[in-house]
């Protein structure tokens, strides 16, 4: 089960990096820094969007592409999210009703982004068979598609708490 985290990606971006005694994981606030530069009022399109500028971040990273008004496909699963989940789910396909892979309800994170075209900070478990339960916070970010202004991608950032 998610639980959201009333944050809006600016405080993200603007949180202080995580130290023993808290603070934000510093992926989070790397990808929030990198999408509010490029957000303007709106969020950006896909094609502003550069992979390889999140640098130590894009192992945390995945990319959902809207293939239609439901389904959504893993364009990319960074090591760290494969690794924190026990799989790969470059391929994979959810739809917004019934999206759980891996033991995260994918669909409970993408709704809200589609709902309203923010991003979103939640907390979460991945229980994978066979491991004991890891806590993770997620933030999810719309991004518009190249030719119009509808979300068409979501960039998730997971990082595990014990990280």
């Amino acid at each position: 089960m998610m639980q959201h985290i009333h944050m809006d990606v600016h405080t993200v971006a603007k949180a202080a990096p995580a130290t023993p005694s808290g603070g934000m994981p510093t992926p989070l606030i790397d990808i929030a820094k990198y999408w509010c530069n490029l957000a303007e009022g709106q969020a950006p399109r896909w094609g502003e969007f550069k992979m390889m500028a999140l640098g130590e971040a894009m192992p945390y990273v995945t990319v959902l592409h809207k293939l239609d008004d439901d389904r959504f496909s893993f364009e990319f699963c960074g090591s760290a999210v494969s690794t924190l989940i026990g799989q790969d789910l470059t391929g994979e396909t959810v739809t917004t009703d019934d999206g759980t892979l891996a033991e995260i309800n994918w669909a409970e994170r993408l709704n809200p982004v589609l709902a309203d075209g923010q991003g979103h900070l939640q907390s979460g478990i991945a229980d994978q068979q066979y491991t004991a339960p890891i806590d993770f916070l997620a933030l999810d970010l719309p991004l518009r598609n190249p030719d119009d202004n509808q979300i068409g991608y979501v960039v998730g950032c997971t990082v595990s708490a014990i990280n």
